[in-house]
Protein backbone atom coordinates (compact mmCIF):
# COMPACT_ATOMS: atom_id res chain seq x y z
CA UNK A 1 0.00 0.00 0.00
CA UNK A 2 1.20 3.50 -0.80
CA UNK A 3 1.95 5.16 2.54
CA UNK A 4 1.82 8.60 0.92
CA UNK A 5 -1.97 8.42 1.14
CA UNK A 6 -1.68 8.27 4.92
CA UNK A 7 0.55 11.33 5.26
CA UNK A 8 -1.31 14.01 3.30
CA UNK A 9 -4.67 15.57 3.99
CA UNK A 10 -7.41 15.99 1.43
CA UNK A 11 -6.76 19.75 1.48
CA UNK A 12 -3.10 19.15 0.63
CA UNK A 13 -4.09 16.95 -2.31
CA UNK A 14 -6.57 19.57 -3.50
CA UNK A 15 -3.84 22.23 -3.30
CA UNK A 16 -1.57 19.92 -5.31
CA UNK A 17 -4.31 19.53 -7.90
CA UNK A 18 -4.77 23.30 -8.12
CA UNK A 19 -1.01 23.79 -8.55
CA UNK A 20 -0.95 21.23 -11.37
CA UNK A 21 -3.86 22.92 -13.10
CA UNK A 22 -2.05 26.26 -12.80
CA UNK A 23 1.09 24.70 -14.26
CA UNK A 24 -1.01 23.34 -17.14
CA UNK A 25 -2.44 26.81 -17.79
CA UNK A 26 1.02 28.39 -17.63
CA UNK A 27 2.26 25.82 -20.13
CA UNK A 28 -0.62 26.63 -22.45
CA UNK A 29 0.17 30.34 -22.26
CA UNK A 30 3.77 29.72 -23.38
CA UNK A 31 2.79 27.12 -25.97
CA UNK A 32 5.27 28.49 -28.49
CA UNK A 33 8.09 27.10 -26.32
CA UNK A 34 6.32 24.22 -24.56
CA UNK A 35 4.46 21.23 -25.94
CA UNK A 36 1.12 19.66 -25.26
CA UNK A 37 2.71 16.83 -23.26
CA UNK A 38 3.32 19.16 -20.32
CA UNK A 39 -0.32 20.25 -20.37
CA UNK A 40 -1.50 16.65 -20.64
CA UNK A 41 0.72 15.43 -17.79
CA UNK A 42 -0.26 18.34 -15.54
CA UNK A 43 -3.93 17.50 -16.15
CA UNK A 44 -3.30 13.86 -15.22
CA UNK A 45 -1.41 14.92 -12.09
CA UNK A 46 -4.33 17.15 -11.08
CA UNK A 47 -6.79 14.28 -11.62
CA UNK A 48 -4.63 11.95 -9.51
CA UNK A 49 -4.37 14.47 -6.68
CA UNK A 50 -8.16 15.05 -6.70
CA UNK A 51 -8.77 11.29 -6.62
CA UNK A 52 -6.35 10.90 -3.72
CA UNK A 53 -8.14 13.73 -1.88
CA UNK A 54 -11.45 11.91 -2.36
CA UNK A 55 -9.93 8.68 -1.03
CA UNK A 56 -8.53 10.44 2.05
CA UNK A 57 -11.91 12.07 2.71
CA UNK A 58 -13.54 8.63 2.46
CA UNK A 59 -11.35 7.26 5.25
CA UNK A 60 -8.64 5.91 2.90
CA UNK A 61 -11.10 3.63 1.12
CA UNK A 62 -12.32 3.51 -2.45
CA UNK A 63 -15.00 1.61 -4.31
CA UNK A 64 -14.27 0.34 -7.80
CA UNK A 65 -16.07 -1.94 -10.22
CA UNK A 66 -13.14 -4.21 -11.01
CA UNK A 67 -9.51 -4.60 -11.99
CA UNK A 68 -8.72 -4.82 -15.68
CA UNK A 69 -5.78 -5.79 -17.83
CA UNK A 70 -6.78 -4.05 -21.04
CA UNK A 71 -10.29 -5.27 -21.82
CA UNK A 72 -9.97 -8.41 -19.64
CA UNK A 73 -11.23 -8.32 -16.05
CA UNK A 74 -8.82 -9.92 -13.57
CA UNK A 75 -9.29 -11.21 -10.03
CA UNK A 76 -8.09 -8.98 -7.21
CA UNK A 77 -5.32 -10.31 -5.01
Amino acid sequence: MNTELNTKTAAEYRAEAAASLQEREDSFQRCDTDGFLTQWSCGLTADLARTRANIVEAGNTAIFLGLYDGERRVMAR
